[in-house]
């Protein structure tokens, strides 16, 4: 699903109506989309129907349980934004391009195992965004030639954040996150980056990324990086709360775990 540019606003897109704050399927501003194969026109186009309403509520698309979406990239020209699904199935991926205040929420998956193997799609991307919530989503079986097998290490990373092209990330929460096998790759991957056959410039930073209650259960994968540019384009304030590698607390720095350069400060371990 992917929403991209800045069209609509007040979008939510919800999962699980047991939740606090869900909406009503049959409520004001809100869609619901039954079970079926549906593509992004028709899911934009029931957005716009909100949007004329004039309601001053939040764009909610409501999905219902078991739904099936094909190319699922939605999440294009809509600003303030909430999608809603309940055990439903996800076919592709969410991808978030230049929007603000998008919120994904629910108790569905995004199911990858489709994919071409040398497809670079994610479970979840997002790119020149900003205030976007991804919580509750599942991704489950990715092509073998992924982030979870992925032969070339600029592309490693389950949890990744990439700056380049003279982008500052900042202000990152991953929150609650269960990895449980990687074969070929790393768990985290953050960089500044120059990338010599995407990149005209590199990013101008990173900065202020916390990761909360995640786990790996797997093993025998590459140490994770946090790496900066210079010193002028580097990695600031990353916080590991709960993390747990291996069965393992990791309480510092490791490096056969973690991997810090010259321009990455501030990085810091607790237990909760």
């Amino acid at each position: 699903m992917e929403i991209n540019g800045g069209r609509f606003r007040n979008l939510h897109l919800f999962a699980n109506p047991m939740e606090a704050g869900a909406p009503q399927p049959d409520g004001a501003g809100v869609h619901l989309v039954q079970p079926g194969i549906h593509r992004s026109p028709d899911l934009l186009s029931l957005l716009k129907r909100t949007e004329d309403q004039g309601t001053g509520l939040p764009q909610t698309l409501y999905f219902a349980r078991n739904p099936l979406y094909r190319r699922n990239r939605i999440c294009n020209s809509v600003r303030n934004s909430h999608l809603f699904g309940w055990r439903c199935g996800i076919y592709r991926l969410f991808v978030c391009e230049r929007v603000e205040d998008v919120e994904i929420r629910g108790r569905g998956v995004v199911y990858l195992a489709d994919f071409h193997r040398f497809s670079a799609f994610r479970g979840v991307r997002i790119v020149f965004s900003r205030r976007i919530r991804v919580e509750g989503i599942t991704v489950i079986d990715p092509p073998h030639y992924s982030i979870f097998n992925e032969p070339q290490e600029n592309y490693w990373g389950a949890l990744s954040i990439n700056a380049g092209d003279g982008n500052t990330v900042r202000n990152v929460l991953y929150s609650n996150i269960r990895v449980e096998r990687i074969e070929q790759g790393q768990l985290f991957d953050l960089r500044v980056v120059m990338n010599k056959d995407y990149n005209p410039e590199p990013g101008t930073g990173i900065e202020q990324v916390t990761f909360r209650n995640v786990s790996f259960n797997g093993s025998a994968v590459h140490p994770s990086r946090i790496y900066g540019y210079d010193e002028d384009r580097g990695v600031n304030a990353v916080e590991f709360i709960s993390l747990q590698i291996g069965g393992e607390w990791v309480e510092n720095t490791r490096t056969d775990l973690i991997l810090l350069n010259a321009y990455a400060h501030n990085v810091v371990f607790k237990r909760e």
